[in-house]
Parts: structure tokens; C-alpha cells; sequence
């Protein structure tokens, strides 16, 4: 009878043992997001010391205008948003302007052919340049996997701006009407402002790469 009783205490320890196992494994599982708040990545890039304010919010998106701790300005857009506020958005969008003077669609495509991992550009109407890129959070991805396709970004974006020759730091109006087909249907917004940030390029271009998005430093 005792070894029965110590068997089965054995088996209860065991069992119990396994179940506190799988819920650590279960409380330790990854967030996935198939959605966030314009909130949310004001609170990712602060936290790596980029300042993000939001600069434009309507029923369908939430845009926010994002300096890096170099000086550097880009956009997010939270896109294919629901709900009332906050908005959850289920498609994040990244752009920013550079200086495109004196810059050939032919550099901009063998850039896009060799150099890019994830993004795609094109030059403007008014002579400048835009690398864009798109993070879908459908199915749902981690904060990590958001980190990691904005750090490819700006990858992108830093190798980019230093390859071409220097321009000069300018702020331009940008015309929302024709840039539909540039970013395939996922529109750049006029804000409303007397322009958007244009980058400057060559060596005067800043660096992107910082305060936590730079997974791919050598």
C-alpha cells in the first residue's frame, strides 16, 4: 500500500512538474501583434531614443514623423486601421525623403536590384527621392520581427543616401496625387504642412542605424 501511495505521489509531483513546464513555456511565448496603435510605435522609438509625434490622424491611418537621435527624419504610417481611438492598424508603413538632386533612375534601380533587402524607391516629380517600405502584421509578428524589418530599412536607407553624392538638407512640398503608383496603392498623404523633411545625402546624410536598430553592424 506504501508503494502504491509513494507511486502515485511520485506521479502527481511528475505531472504537476510537467504542467508548471508548459505554462512557463506558455507565459514565456512571444507577443504576437496583428495590430498596433499609432501609441505603440511612438513607445517602440522612444525607447531607442527616436522622438515620433503624431502628425496626422484620419479614419484609415495615423501618420507620425519619426527624428532619429542623428538628426534624420522619416515617416510612419499606421495603415488599414478599425475602431475608434486608438485605431488598431494592421499595416505599417515607413518612408523618407532625400535629397534627389543630380541622382538617375538608373542608381535608383541598381539600387533596389543589389542593395535593398526589403525596400523600394523612386524619384518624385520634384526632384527628390523616396525608400519606402511595408510591414504587414497579418497572421500577427512579434515586436522583434517589427525591430528587424525597420532595422532592414534603414539599412537600406543608410546605404542608399551614402551613395550618392552630397546635396543639401531642404524642405519640399510633396504632391500626394502622383506617388500612388510609386508606393503601390498604399498612398503617401498630403499632411497638411508646408512640406515634408527631405534628407540630406552623400556625406552630410544622417545615420539611421542607431539605438537599437542595427541587427546587421559589422
Amino acid at each position: 500500500m506504501k508503494i502504491l501511495q509513494a507511486f502515485a505521489g511520485a506521479l502527481a509531483l511528475a505531472f504537476a512538474s510537467g504542467a508548471s513546464a508548459q505554462n512557463m513555456q506558455l507565459n514565456q511565448a512571444p507577443v504576437l501583434h496583428q495590430s498596433v496603435t499609432a501609441q505603440w510605435l511612438i513607445d517602440l522609438f522612444a525607447a531607442r531614443g527616436f522622438n515620433a509625434v503624431m502628425v496626422e490622424s484620419v479614419n484609415t491611418h495615423d501618420t507620425l514623423e519619426v527624428t532619429s537621435p542623428t538628426g534624420g527624419v522619416f515617416y510612419i504610417a499606421a495603415r488599414s486601421c478599425e475602431g475608434d481611438a486608438p485605431k488598431q492598424c494592421s499595416l505599417v508603413q515607413i518612408y523618407a525623403l532625400f535629397d534627389g538632386s543630380g541622382v538617375t533612375l538608373s542608381h535608383v534601380n541598381a539600387m533596389v536590384r543589389d542593395a535593398f533587402v526589403l525596400s523600394y524607391a523612386f524619384l518624385t516629380d520634384d526632384g527628390n527621392g523616396v525608400l519606402a517600405s511595408k510591414i504587414s502584421l497579418w497572421g500577427g509578428v512579434t515586436e522583434d520581427n517589427v525591430v528587424q524589418e525597420i532595422s532592414a530599412y534603414f539599412h537600406d536607407l543608410d546605404n542608399l543616401m551614402s551613395s550618392i553624392e552630397s546635396g543639401q538638407l531642404a524642405t519640399v512640398s510633396f504632391d500626394a496625387d502622383h506617388d500612388a503608383a510609386g508606393l503601390r496603392k498604399a498612398k503617401i498623404d498630403n499632411l497638411g504642412r508646408d512640406g515634408l523633411v527631405v534628407n540630406a545625402v552623400g556625406p552630410n546624410a544622417p545615420k539611421f542605424r542607431a539605438g537599437g536598430f542595427d541587427p546587421f553592424s559589422e
